[in-house]
């Protein structure tokens, strides 16, 4: 995007921006001329040190990293401190502490306790941080990036689903208390997407199926979700609040029509 560096001023922030789709958020914001800021687990390992480069250049004002860790409570705390050191005006929460896929059978409670207390209330600490500097503000623009398994489930997911669906209802929850004070919050469910994480956890036959269902019959790039998502976090025009936008590129579509039976009042003829 050479030259147009709409959203110089501004400064935006992406949660687990080292990589995938975090890393493509934090990328659309630097070559808009934000000052961006991401966080990691890490901030001084060579992946987040590449990604900083990147940032720098593709034309960020500032690119900085910040360390999180989203199942140390401390570790929240000090992201709050942070943020006020430096308030966003767009904040992408992207940072997920994956578990590995266990049937519901297998699932014992305290596993789900301890993934939902990392994954979901870890974000609510950082959303509400930030949303509370937005409001003093009067603007400022939230987005969660939840997932299309929250919607339509899936085997051996059910944390994974928990963690998402919950983010999903704060989003819901954070848009009701903070709109009116010009403090915006939506979720985006995106598919499988062709990410680095995506190739190490997923299994290719798994990927390969998903494809299939797909209008173009592959994956979703990240910069193909984050080209669709980015006018949801629009710093100077009015956007949506409260809403989910679902990227799966028709696979839930594909999906519902192989599953439901087809009704017809005939072999191929138009009604009159």
């Amino acid at each position: 995007m050479t030259g147009a560096r709409p959203w110089e001023g501004h400064r935006a922030w992406v949660t687990g921006g080292k990589r995938g789709l975090g890393l493509a958020f934090a990328r659309a914001f630097a070559e808009r001329g934000a000052a961006v800021h991401i966080t990691a687990r890490d901030p001084a390992s060579p992946t987040v040190l590449a990604a900083l480069a990147q940032l720098r250049e593709l034309g960020a004002v500032a690119a900085c990293a910040h360390a999180l860790d989203l199942a140390d409570s401390g570790s929240v705390a000090a992201l709050g401190d942070a943020l006020r050191d430096a308030p966003p005006r767009i904040l992408v929460h992207s940072a997920h502490a994956f578990a590995a896929h266990t049937p519901i059978v297998g699932l014992k409670p305290e596993q789900l306790e301890e993934s939902l207390r990392s994954n979901v209330v870890g974000a609510y600490g950082v959303l509400r941080a930030a949303a509370r500097l937005m409001r003093r503000r009067g603007t400022g623009r939230l987005l969660v990036v939840g997932s299309l398994a929250s919607q339509v489930g899936g085997v051996g997911q059910a944390v994974y689903i928990a963690e998402k669906a919950a983010l999903g209802g704060l989003a819901l929850a954070f848009a009701s208390e903070f709109g009116r004070d010009g403090v915006s919050c939506n979720v985006v469910h995106p598919g499988i997407v062709d990410t680095e994480n995506v190739r190490e956890r997923v299994p290719e036959q798994v990927r390969a199926a998903f494809a299939q269902l797909t209008r173009t019959g592959r994956l979703l790039t990240a910069d193909e979700v984050v080209d669709q998502a980015l006018h949801l976090v629009e710093p100077e025009q009015a956007v949506p609040n409260g809403q989910a936008l679902l990227l799966d590129d028709g696979a839930t579509a594909a999906l519902r029509a192989q599953l439901l039976p087809a009704v017809s009042a005939g072999p191929g003829r138009d009604e009159p």
